[in-house]
C-alpha cells in the first residue's frame, strides 16, 4: 500500500475569498503557478521559494497560450459554431485575420474564454490538442515551468492524470522529489484549497479527485499504461535509450491532451529530431493557413515549435570591468564575430566572456565533437546548432554562413515547370528559381542529381551555373522536384536550351541512367561523357565512354574534393539557402561523405556535379540548339512521304560526314578564328 503523505495538515473549509481565488486559479494558469507553487531554489538545495516566472518561461507562457487560442479558433470554425465571440468581453473578431483572433482571445484569456463559451451554450468546446516540441539551452526553467503547470493542473481539476518521462532513473526521482516538496510546501493560505492526497506511491502522486502525477523513466515498465493522460512531459527525449515505453503511451493520449516534447539537442538523428524537424513554429502555422498554402501544412505534424537562445537568458553572462571587456572585443575569433552579424545587438561582451568559459570549463574532452560543437549543442544560439553532427564538416562554415546572408536579398522567379511543360509562375509550389536569365553569348553548366520521383523519397535537383567569366560559377537556376527519371530528362533538356545550351553534367546512378538516356534520346548534344573511373582493367579494347558521372565509389571523392576546393577559394556563388544548408551539415563520418540522417544532399551533389562539368573542359557543340531545331524540322518532313524520308537519310548521311570531317581537321582548343566566330564567347 503506498504510504500517507509524511506532513499532513489539518483541512479547513475555504473562505469566500478562497473560493473566489480558486475561481481566478483556474481561469489564469500563470496566476495558479506563481500563486501556488513553490519550487527548490537552484542555487540553495533544500530551500523552497515562490515559483516565479523568468524570461524564458514567460516567453514559453506566451506562446503556449498563442497555441491554445489558435486551437480554440479553429476547432470553433471545424463545428462551423454561428459567431460565439458576441458572448465575449472583447472587440469583435468578425472579418478579423487569424494571426489578429489568435493574439486578442491568448490577452484576454483561453480559460477564461472557454469557461464563458460553455456557459453561453457552447459545452464541448475546448483548446485542444496542445503539442509542443521545446528546444533549448541547458538550466533556463523549461522543465521546471511545465511541471509546475502540470502540478497545479492536477490540484485544480478532477479526472486529470498527468504523466512526465524522464531520461534517466535519477532524473525521474528528482523530478518526484520536487513534486512532493511542491505539494508539502503548499501555501498555508491557501491549505484549504489544497487536494488531499489518498498516499504517495514510487513513482505517483494519487489524489482524492481521481487525478494522479505519475513520474517514470523511459525504457521502465510502464505501470501506468491504464491511465488516461490529459498532459505529457517528454523530459530531455534526445537522450532516451529505449522509446518503447513511449510509444506504447503515446496513443492512448486523447486528441484534446497536452504533449510537450522537451530536450536539448544530441545529434541528427532519433524521435526528438524528427518530430522537430516536422514541426513548425506558429507564426508559420498561421502565415501558412492564411495564405492557403496546403504543402506545408501537408508536411506539418500537429507540434508547435518552441525554442530560446542561450544568450537571452539573464544568468548566462559575465559582469566584466573595461579592461576585461576591451580584451574580449579585440580578441573575438570568427566564431563569436560570426555570432555577432548573426544577431545583431543581442549578443554582448559578457555573454562572450560566459561562452569562452564554459568551453573552457566543461566542454573538453568529448568523443568525436570539437568543444565549441559540443557547446552549440548544450547551449544553442538557434535552432541548427541544436543538433550537432559527430562527424567533420566538409565544406568551410564560414564561406556558406556569409553565403547565406548573401542569400537573403536574392530575390529569385519563381516558376512551376513539370510534365506539361508550360511554364507558369508560381508561389509557394515553386520547382524552379530563377536567379538569372540567360543572355546571348553567355555560357552554362548544368548538374543533374536524379531521384525516383517518389513522393516520400528524395529530391532531384537540377542546378544551373552562369560560368561565362571563366574562373567564377554563379548560380543561375536551380529546379527542385519530385518526377519521374525520363520526365526529368526532358526538364533538363528544356533548361539546357533556355540557357544557351548549357553543358549537363547528368549523375549516372541507378535511376541516373534512365535520366540520361532521356537526354541521348532528345539528341541533346553538349553533355559530359566519361570512361569508367572504377574500371579496374584498361585496355583499349575496353576503352567504352558513357553520359554521365557515376558519384559513389571512388568518384565521389574526385567529385566533392573539387567541389570542396571551389568552396574554400571562393570562385563559385550559391545563391539557393536550401543548397547552402544542405552543404553546411554535409559530413565525412568515418571516411562516408554524406549528409545527416535525416537530412538531403541532392543540391550538393547536383552543384558538385557543375563544377566538375566546369572544371573538365570538354569541347563544345557548335550552336547545338540550332543544331536541335534544324534536324526536328527535316524530320518532321520525313514523315510526310517516302520520297521525304530518303532525302530524310541523305541529310542525316551528309551531316555524318560533316561532323567527321570537322572533328578530323580541328582540336577543342585549336581552333582558327572562322570556326572561333561560330563558337559563343567564353569558350
Amino acid at each position: 500500500m503506498p504510504s500517507r503523505p509524511s506532513a499532513q495538515r489539518a483541512a479547513k473549509d475555504p473562505t469566500e475569498q478562497q473560493l473566489e481565488d480558486l475561481r481566478a486559479f483556474k481561469l489564469d494558469p500563470r496566476l495558479a503557478m506563481e500563486s501556488l507553487v513553490c519550487i527548490e531554489d537552484r542555487d540553495n538545495p533544500g530551500r523552497m521559494i515562490p515559483f516565479k516566472l523568468n524570461p524564458s518561461q514567460d516567453r514559453l507562457h506566451k506562446m503556449w497560450e498563442r497555441v491554445r487560442a489558435f486551437r480554440l479558433i479553429r476547432n470553433i470554425e471545424a463545428e462551423n459554431y454561428a459567431s460565439p465571440w458576441g458572448y465575449l468581453d472583447i472587440p469583435t473578431l468578425q472579418g478579423k485575420l487569424l494571426r489578429e483572433k489568435c493574439d486578442t482571445i491568448a490577452e484576454y484569456g483561453v480559460s477564461k474564454a472557454i469557461h464563458e463559451l460553455k456557459k453561453s451554450g457552447f459545452p464541448d468546446i475546448h483548446a485542444g490538442p496542445v503539442r509542443i516540441v521545446v528546444g533549448k539551452p541547458r538550466q533556463v526553467g523549461i522543465s521546471t515551468y511545465v511541471q509546475a503547470r502540470f502540478f497545479t493542473d492536477v490540484m485544480l481539476t478532477e479526472n486529470f492524470s498527468v504523466n512526465i518521462t524522464a531520461h534517466l532513473n535519477d532524473v525521474s526521482e528528482n523530478i518526484f522529489r520536487k513534486t512532493r516538496l511542491a505539494y508539502e510546501s503548499w501555501p498555508l493560505g491557501y491549505e484549504a484549497l489544497r487536494t488531499e492526497a489518498t498516499g504517495f506511491g514510487a513513482d505517483r502522486l494519487e489524489l482524492t479527485t481521481n487525478s494522479r502525477f505519475v513520474v517514470q523513466t523511459a525504457g521502465s515498465p510502464l505501470g501506468a499504461l491504464s491511465f488516461t493522460f490529459g498532459a505529457v512531459h517528454l523530459s530531455e527525449s534526445a537522450f532516451y535509450k529505449d522509446y518503447t515505453a513511449v510509444n506504447k503511451m503515446m496513443p492512448a493520449v486523447p486528441k484534446w491532451a497536452t504533449v510537450v516534447d522537451e530536450s536539448t539537442g544530441n545529434g541528427r538523428a532519433g524521435p526528438f529530431f524528427e518530430r522537430w524537424k516536422q514541426a513548425m513554429f506558429i507564426d508559420d502555422v498561421i502565415a501558412a493557413i492564411e495564405n492557403e498554402d496546403a504543402i506545408a501544412l501537408d508536411s506539418w505534424n500537429g507540434f508547435f515549435k518552441f525554442f530560446i537562445p542561450w544568450f537571452e537568458d539573464p544568468e548566462y553572462t559575465l559582469k566584466l570591468s573595461r579592461f576585461e571587456s576591451n580584451h574580449i572585443e579585440k580578441t573575438l575569433d570568427e566564431a563569436e564575430r560570426s555570432m555577432r552579424r548573426r544577431f545583431p545587438g543581442r549578443v554582448s561582451t559578457g555573454n562572450l566572456a560566459w561562452r569562452r568559459l564554459r568551453i573552457r570549463q566543461d566542454c573538453q574532452g568529448i568523443p568525436g565533437m570539437d568543444p565549441a560543437d559540443f557547446f552549440k549543442q548544450e547551449w544553442p544560439a538557434d535552432e541548427t546548432e541544436m543538433f550537432q553532427s559527430q562527424g567533420t564538416r566538409v565544406f568551410a562554415q564560414d564561406i556558406l554562413e556569409q553565403m547565406e546572408k548573401d542569400a537573403e536579398g536574392y530575390k529569385p522567379s519563381r516558376i512551376v515547370l513539370g510534365r506539361d511543360w508550360l511554364p507558369l509562375r508560381a508561389t509557394s509550389n515553386a520547382n524552379l528559381h530563377v536567379y538569372q536569365k540567360p543572355k546571348p553569348g553567355e555560357l552554362f553548366v548544368i548538374g543533374i542529381d536524379v531521384a525516383k520521383g517518389l513522393k516520400s523519397g528524395d529530391w532531384s535537383v537540377i542546378s544551373v551555373f552562369n560560368r561565362t567569366d571563366g574562373t567564377f560559377l554563379d548560380e543561375a537556376a536551380r529546379w527542385r522536384g519530385k518526377i519521374d527519371p525520363v520526365d526529368l530528362g526532358d526538364v533538363a533538356a528544356t533548361l539546357g536550351e533556355w540557357f544557351n545550351g548549357g553543358f549537363i553534367t547528368p549523375e549516372l546512378n541507378d535511376q541516373g541512367h534512365s535520366t540520361a538516356r532521356r537526354l541521348f534520346e532528345l539528341q541533346y548534344p553538349h553533355m559530359y561523357k566519361r570512361k569508367n573511373l572504377d574500371s579496374e582493367r584498361d585496355s583499349q579494347a575496353e576503352l567504352v565512354w558513357q553520359l554521365g558521372f557515376v558519384t559513389n565509389g571512388p568518384g565521389k571523392y574526385h567529385l566533392i574534393g573539387r567541389h570542396q576546393h571551389r568552396i574554400r577559394s571562393k570562385t563559385i556563388r550559391i545563391r539557393s539557402q536550401v543548397s547552402i544548408h544542405e552543404h553546411a551539415i554535409y559530413e565525412n563520418v568515418d571516411k562516408k561523405l554524406k549528409a545527416p540522417e535525416g537530412e538531403n544532399d541532392d543540391c550538393v551533389i547536383a552543384d558538385a556535379l557543375c563544377t566538375w562539368g566546369d572544371e573538365c573542359r570538354q569541347a563544345p557543340v557548335i550552336d547545338p540548339v540550332a543544331i536541335r531545331r534544324e534536324l526536328k524540322v527535316e524530320q518532321q518532313k520525313a514523315s510526310q512521304s517516302e520520297m521525304d524520308r530518303r532525302i530524310w537519310e541523305g541529310i542525316m548521311r551528309e551531316q555524318e560526314r560533316k561532323d567527321e570531317e570537322l572533328e578530323k581537321s580541328l582540336s577543342p582548343w585549336d581552333l582558327d578564328s572562322e570556326e572561333e566566330e561560330q563558337l559563343p564567347s567564353g569558350w
